[in-house]
């Protein structure tokens, strides 16, 4: 179409041309009409008026305006004014829309018509592009939404408040607070007690507090006896004849210890009141026998009694040997004796058999024609032509020889070998036969298929496998 803002402003003569059709429903050819004609046509039709196109205006401010339109206005004498509306991109100039080429993409494309950067520039979107906001605000304001998809200037209501916690640390002098620092505009430093005190403390300095505060009683440990909760043991804590002489520390039973009923004189001797267990002193007297000492001799011994007639015991022969050693495996000589549990091995049996040491019987340890047929396991002994079985509870039994049947492969050839033959299972795998030693290269287990030029070789993982040698190390194979 043609741009008529590029048009030429002239002053009309009657030999211009205008453009126009016959057909007032639209649809008519295009025709030329001189300016002329159109004057001599009105000439005609209004008699002496001479009206003509004398002017042609367009509405002022299209280019502000919010509709679509722009209305051309065509001045004719002392007509009505004729008016055309046309599209406000009509007078906009080719700086104002995007080029062909940068709509070949977009044209006809339902899921993406253009791109936000195809129609908007960088740093042209201003605020009043969002839906709700009509002005730019003021400065501060921030953006809010009311939750139905609009936009609205609003306020800061703590413009200051970025406060952050920048260190946490324990105050001085404080046993378990810890100090929350906080930085930034208005913020307060928070001091909390939220640790117990053993939080802070070092694995020596809580061995030491349980040392110097930790205490118990005897009602906190439910498995402690009597003596536990004493400081000195009482009569009534020991028990009948729990003190011996080995539970008493020479030189340290004092008169002052025993439970006598008198106190001591000069040359008495203690006795037993008879009475309620306590002791006395009483007056040495003619009865006052005791045991001064104990003689051997031979397996007899002599209690001397001071005062009275000696007594003797005789004991028996071993009462007084020694037993030989602490090694159990020791037997003892003439003068000792051999421990309960000593041991003895088979060299110290005069008597022993050379089965003796066996853990089982070979072939050496049985003679000849040993093994007869009543040493066998069945009850009973075969008759002639059966042969030894074993049944299904794996014990040997006699059965008849066509009984069972034997494979052919497990029997030896009706023919003898000759020297350097090996008995090997045939072809058909039907039965034994001798042949000659042979082994085809196949036969071999190697790890790899025979080829020619190769060896026969162990490998680095100790498998046998065809190798390949250098000629160079072939050569000096060979002539070694």
């Amino acid at each position: 179409m043609a741009r008529i803002d590029s048009y030429t402003a002239i002053t009309p003569t009657t030999d211009d041309y205008l453009l126009g059709t016959d057909s007032p429903a639209g649809g008519g050819p295009t025709r030329n009409f001189t300016v002329q004609s159109i004057i001599d046509l009105t000439s005609e039709s209004l008699g002496d008026t001479n009206d003509y196109l004398d002017g042609i205006t367009v509405e002022p401010g299209y280019a502000a305006d919010a509709s679509d339109t722009a209305t051309i206005t065509f001045s004719v004498g002392s007509q009505t004014d004729v008016t055309l509306d046309l599209g406000g991109a009509a007078f906009k100039a080719a700086s104002h829309y995007a080029t062909s080429t940068a709509l070949t993409n977009h044209i006809n494309d339902t899921t993406q018509p253009h791109s936000l950067d195809s129609i908007v520039g960088s740093q042209s979107l201003g605020p009043t592009k969002l839906k709700g906001i009509t002005v730019n605000g003021s400065s501060g304001q921030v953006l809010t939404s009311d939750g139905a998809g609009n936009f609205a200037w609003a306020d800061d209501q703590d413009d200051n408040d970025n406060n952050y916690l920048s260190a946490v640390s324990k105050p001085s002098g404080s046993s378990n607070d810890v100090l929350f620092t906080i930085s930034g505009n208005g913020g307060s430093n928070v001091t909390a007690t939220i640790f117990g005190d053993g939080a802070f403390m070092s694995k020596s300095e809580i061995r030491t507090e349980v040392k110097n505060n930790l205490t118990y009683t005897a009602n906190d440990f439910t498995f402690l006896g009597d003596v536990a909760v004493v400081d000195k043991i009482t009569n009534s804590l020991i028990n009948e004849n729990a003190i011996t002489n080995s539970k008493i520390l020479n030189s340290t039973i004092s008169e002052s210890k025993l439970n006598i009923s008198n106190d001591p004189v000069d040359g008495y001797v203690l006795t037993a009141d008879g009475v309620d267990g306590a002791m006395a002193w009483e007056a040495n007297s003619a009865s006052n026998y005791y045991l001064d000492n104990i003689t051997k001799s031979g397996n007899t011994l002599t209690f001397s009694v001071n005062g009275g007639t000696d007594k003797t015991y005789t004991f028996g022969d071993a009462a007084f040997q020694d037993f030989a050693g602490s090694n159990a495996n020791t037997f003892g000589t003439a003068d000792t004796v051999a421990r309960s549990d000593h041991k003895h091995g088979i060299a110290d049996i005069t008597d022993a058999g050379g089965l003796a040491s066996l853990a089982s019987v070979g072939t050496s340890e049985i003679n000849n024609n040993s093994v007869t047929l009543a040493k066998l396991s069945p009850a009973t002994a075969g008759t002639n032509g059966q042969v030894l079985s074993v049944n299904s509870s794996n014990e040997l039994v006699w059965i008849n020889s066509s009984a069972t049947t034997i494979a052919t492969n497990r029997l030896l050839p009706s023919s003898v070998g000759t020297a350097s033959q090996v008995l090997r299972v045939n072809s058909g795998a039907t039965a034994v036969e001798y042949t000659g030693l042979s082994v085809k290269k196949d036969e071999f287990d190697v790890s790899n298929s025979p080829s020619s030029g190769k060896v026969l070789g162990i490998n680095s993982n100790g498998d046998m496998e065809g190798l390949v040698i250098p000629v160079l190390m072939l050569h000096r194979v060979m002539t070694l």
